[in-house]
């Protein structure tokens, strides 16, 4: 059975991440059409705006990951990542694309031991501060079998990668593709 759990309010969100609170339950979603992201307690079937569109130079929200320790982690595909406290509202640290050429982030895990893996234009892996200020960058893949690797989570010790190949047959290209879409699973990151 299908059902509408939550709306969300506006004309374009186009919302693409989500994740939930490990702490509360509490759901936020992000809006790729301009980065408002919304909450979503469970009491009203409207999700309330939780940070506004624009908020801190966000233009996206693509991925979205909640930490034990109370962190939003936000991706905007043309900056980088956000990480802002749930209980103030407050950015954190903001963790901006390197170098001077376009780049895009869509999505991020974050595992138990602080290590946070982004996807986008490469697949990369992080260490990052207890109080998540501060993010090092570990490791770098482009790698031409991810086949546009969308998304990703960390499960039983494994990193797996969801390959859309949206220019491939997939929502943003023509045609059909030549292979079904599938999931990578990435070891050694």
């Amino acid at each position: 059975m299908r059902t509408t759990a939550y709306e969300l309010p506006g004309g374009r969100v186009c919302p693409e991440g989500i994740a939930a609170d490990p702490r509360t339950g509490v759901l936020y979603a992000g809006s790729f059409g301009d980065g408002t992201i919304y909450r979503m307690s469970g009491r009203d079937r409207v999700a309330e705006v939780f940070l506004p569109a624009g908020a801190d130079g966000r233009d996206t929200a693509n991925g979205l990951e909640v930490g034990r320790r109370g962190r939003l982690w936000v991706t905007d595909s043309d900056t980088g990542v956000a990480v802002y406290d749930l209980r103030t509202r407050r950015l954190l640290a903001r963790f901006d694309l390197p170098g001077n050429e376009p780049g895009f982030v869509n999505d991020l895990a974050i595992t138990p031991d602080g290590t946070a893996h982004n996807v986008g234009d490469a697949i990369t892996r992080w260490s990052v501060s207890p109080d998540g200020r501060a993010a090092w960058l570990r490791r770098r893949v482009v790698d031409a079998e991810l086949d546009a690797p969308t998304t990703l989570v960390r499960a039983r010790g494994t990193l797996y990668v969801v390959r859309s190949r949206f220019d491939e047959g997939g929502p943003l290209g023509p045609g059909t593709p030549q292979t079904p879409f599938t999931i990578a699973a990435v070891r050694g990151l």
